[in-house]
């Protein structure tokens, strides 16, 4: 899934659908989830394991994030680009609670996406051990 800020139109990665963190409210096709009605978020990750070619397999990681509210919990499968820390700072600046027990919004402000992709490499197999 893609994300996207104030109802602004993606022209890349069009096979996917969209979140939209508008102003007051995250959105999903016919799901509206007020700011206000939030809770928290949870914040992890998931690896999807592509196979290109008999001998050659390509591994991808997303944000998961769980919205919880007073009703029910919603969750997300995000891709891994640069507008997760736009989704980052925007949840920071609504003064929605984050629980991030990984250290991704760090590690995503921190490192280029080549360091960040190594470290994830190195690293999520230990944090899905733990899980």
């Amino acid at each position: 899934m893609k994300i996207s800020f104030n109802n602004e139109s993606l022209k890349q990665w069009i096979d996917r659908d969209t979140l939209f963190f508008n102003n007051e409210e995250i959105k999903y096709n016919n799901l509206v989830i007020p700011i206000n009605e939030i809770i928290d978020f949870n914040i992890s990750m998931c690896s999807v394991l592509y196979e290109i070619t008999l001998l050659r397999v390509f591994l991808n990681y997303y944000i998961d994030i769980d919205v919880r509210t007073d009703y029910d919990v919603y969750s997300f499968q995000i891709l891994n680009n640069s507008q997760v820390v736009k989704m980052f700072d925007y949840l920071q600046k609504k003064q929605i609670r984050l629980n991030d027990r990984y250290g991704l919004i760090e590690l995503y402000r921190t490192k280029d996406p080549v360091a960040l992709n190594k470290y994830l490499d190195i690293n999520f197999k230990k944090w899905a051990k733990k899980r």
